[in-house]
């Protein structure tokens, strides 16, 4: 099926989804009433399904799935700045110097206003989550080296399931929560203009009309619907999803259909380079290998012409994607030899030793298999026969690389001197076969307290978007430079959202 980046009929894709409130409300079931109701228990619906118990307001949390926990399910850790641990530490980090970085690095398009907030409520965030069951496991750093700032506190167990989840299902039950299993949200229900429940479909069809004095969307990304994938600029046919199953843009679908702003020309995808034929090496939504290499590589499109400066991701993990994304039409290929690979190895050693213990091996294993994508030769007019590089150009380029790293000047792009390593065979070389993702951003207009606004950022009384849904602090693509940001905004939009309910519609 064809799939088309410009024109999105987003309100055909809405209609199509919620479809009409009476049809709905003839089917009615059963109908609840409660003071919150919480749509998504991932990261941020189970944060804000937790404050709102502990606030003593009735709470109804639904999950389309069996299970909770969404994405959050495989997560790591969580940005903090000022938390005990770094005290403790004696890590410091200046606020202000990270605020103003990564509003630098989006030209100042991401809000400072609610950057800030996140910022300065992330340590209390952090003891809030303690106190409500989540451990740590006291480890503090820059997230295997690829952040800017020491702000990744890592779960005590290896993924959120064990660490986040599990103990923050528990305290919303234990302190009277309705959990809703299977039970998938599907159109609000609104009174002149202001939001008052939701109906919503269990597995077996049956219809639930939930009341409530204010909604909060938590359902996620889009990462499953192909068109709004389409609309942002992908095939979606040539993506690699590594993520939670199940998002597919219906907490977008609902806030439209209740008068919230579209802001999909801001969300973002969470991707990185990959190639899927290294497993154990491309992993978990990012390829270890760019990573590892440290920019030592040559990095050349289907041309046979450099793009970019290889150690970008030295100042930001998510510009090489940005620089590769943009040769989709002719590829993107990697080439290093065995000295910039055994320096790699030796740093993985010491920043990600599990994604690398089998590294050579499993590329030696891709060039026995003959996998796409994956080559090996002795000199570039070989590289250029194997690979269907342009040759002629190939040649060039690297003649000119290599006098680059003679001379320690990169006369095209500004490669960091101590990055230019000087190639010589055998040479490696990797082909990004597709984008891969494990998450999308944004998408629903949001206000600093997580309400959503419409087009004329007024908002709509009685609705809340959080987490991945309503985030605007990446526009266009997630930076990396903060560690553990998009789960740190996950928790405190939830809590903001509940804060602002209890004062404006409970």
């Amino acid at each position: 099926m064809a799939y088309s980046r410009f024109g999105t009929d987003y309100d055909r894709l809405t209609a199509d989804f919620v479809g009409r409130s009476e049809d709905y409300e003839s089917k009615v079931a059963e109908a609840r009433d409660t003071g919150i109701a919480v749509v998504g228990a991932g990261i941020s619906g189970l944060a804000a399904a937790v404050e709102s118990v502990n606030r003593g307001i009735p709470t109804v949390l639904l999950e389309h799935r069996k299970v909770v926990g969404g994405s959050g399910m495989t997560t790591l850790g969580i940005l903090a700045v000022g938390s005990h641990f770094q005290k403790e530490q004696g890590i410091e980090i200046s606020t202000g110097e990270v605020i103003r970085m990564e509003q630098e690095t989006f030209n100042y398009r991401a809000d400072g206003a609610r950057l800030r907030d996140m910022i300065f409520a992330s340590a209390d965030n952090l003891h809030w989550l303690e106190e409500n069951g989540v451990e740590f496991s006291g480890v503090v750093d820059k997230y295997m080296a690829d952040g800017h700032v020491p702000t990744f506190h890592w779960w005590k167990s290896s993924f959120g399931g064990g660490a986040y989840v599990n103990p923050m299902r528990e305290t919303f039950e234990r302190k009277g929560g309705t959990l809703l299993l299977r039970t998938a949200a599907r159109k609000l229900i609104a009174e002149n203009g202001t939001v008052r429940g939701l109906y919503a479909v269990e597995a077996d069809g049956t219809v639930l009309r939930i009341n409530a004095k204010a909604v909060i969307l938590a359902n996620g990304g889009f990462e499953q619907n192909k068109e709004l994938l389409a609309s942002r600029g992908y095939d979606p046919e040539d993506l690699s999803f590594m993520g939670a199953i199940g998002h597919d843009g219906s907490g977008h679908f609902m806030a439209w259909d209740a008068g919230g702003g579209n802001s999909m020309e801001i969300s973002a995808l969470m991707e990185t380079p990959y190639n899927k034929n290294l497993p154990g090496i491309c992993m978990r939504g990012y390829c270890q290998l760019w990573m590892g290499l440290q920019g030592r590589q040559m990095c050349v499109n289907g041309r046979g012409e450099r793009f970019f400066d290889e150690s970008a991701s030295d100042k930001l993990r998510a510009f090489p994607q940005i620089a590769i994304n943009l040769q989709r039409r002719y590829g993107a290929f990697e080439i290093y030899d065995q000295a910039v690979m055994d320096a790699a190895i030796e740093h993985a050693k010491i920043h990600s030793p599990r994604s690398w213990e089998k590294a050579a091996t499993v590329i030696q294993e891709a060039l026995d298999n003959g996998a796409d994508g994956v080559w090996k030769a002795n000199t570039m007019e070989e590289l250029a026969d194997r690979t269907g590089i342009d040759k002629d150009r190939l040649v060039k380029t690297y003649t000119d690389y290599s006098r680059y790293c003679e001379n320690g000047r990169d006369e095209e792009f500004g490669k960091d001197p101590d990055r230019l390593w000087k190639l010589t065979g055998p040479f490696y070389c990797m082909k990004y076969t597709e984008p891969n993702y494990i998450a999308t951003l944004g998408g629903v207009h949001t206000g600093r307290d997580s309400e959503v606004l419409n087009a004329k950022d007024r908002a709509v009384p009685g609705l809340y978007a959080v987490g991945m849904l309503g985030t605007e602090l990446w526009p266009g693509y997630y930076t990396y430079g903060m560690p553990g940001g998009a789960n740190a905004f996950n928790v405190d939009s939830g809590r903001r959202a509940v804060r602002h309910a209890a004062e404006y519609c409970i």
